[in-house]
């Protein structure tokens, strides 16, 4: 068992940061629009879509709806399909 531990600890993905992002659209006349905003205290981030961490032990929906109503507002979201993706290492 000290070994299975050992490599746990050792493996660097352990460390990896899982982190979650959304497309939020709403039908319009003529289409779709995508909720964007522009960060307001770091605007060199520029233009970007609802994103961030996912704490321990939290679900990835909620995680996502957390990250919508933390950086615009918006409540009344009803989640759609969630697509996922095997990445590596993000920064911190």
């Amino acid at each position: 068992m000290t070994q299975l531990t050992n490599q746990w600890r050792d493996d660097p993905m352990q460390s990896a940061r899982v982190r979650t992002a959304a497309c939020v659209t709403r039908n319009v006349p003529g289409g779709r629009e995508l909720l964007v905003f522009d960060h307001r205290d770091h605007p060199e981030a520029g233009t970007q879509v609802p994103a961030g961490g996912v704490d321990p032990g939290e679900l990835l929906t909620d995680a996502v709806l957390r990250e919508i109503t933390e950086e615009t507002g918006v409540t009344s979201v009803t989640p759609g399909t969630a697509l996922a993706r095997p990445t590596g290492r993000q920064p911190r």
